[in-house]
């Protein structure tokens, strides 16, 4: 199978292709808040946690990030919160050379989301419970 890097595929890819990357369709968010904390750790620990073909980015870096999402369009307006773990890494294919973050988890309380990230998109996500951001007064 062949894919074409300029159109937008679903889990399984032998499906084909939804559509092209220009034509996608718009998710409206009207309100995100972001907590996004960063530490470095012990590389080891990170090579762990990612598959084979990944080794640990330049610099070994453990990110995690909180979202609460309100008003989000493909939910009918509701909202939802993710908290994610992120690591640094690179893949170095015969073709492919890349740099990033690598999303070992990412924890959601909505399930419509999750299905549509882990089930057709390959994300691995995972109910949780999570607490709203609480924002300490000034």
């Amino acid at each position: 199978m062949k894919i074409d890097p300029g159109k937008v595929y679903n889990m399984p890819l032998v499906a084909g292709a939804l559509f092209e990357i220009a034509d996608r369709p718009r998710y409206a968010y009207e309100h995100v808040e972001n907590l996004i904390l960063q530490y470095e750790s012990d590389p080891d620990a990170i090579q762990e946690v990612l598959p084979e073909c990944y080794q640990v980015g330049k610099e070994p870096i453990v990110t995690l990030a909180f979202s609460h999402n309100d008003g989000v369009e493909f939910i009918a307006g509701r909202g939802y919160r993710i908290a994610t773990v992120m690591v640094a890494a690179r893949f170095e294919g015969q073709v492919d050379h890349e740099e990033g973050n690598y999303i070992v988890v990412m924890f959601e309380d909505d399930t419509l989301p999750i299905i549509g990230g882990r089930e057709h998109l390959g994300v691995p996500k995972i109910f949780a419970d999570i607490s709203p951001i609480k924002t300490l007064p000034e």
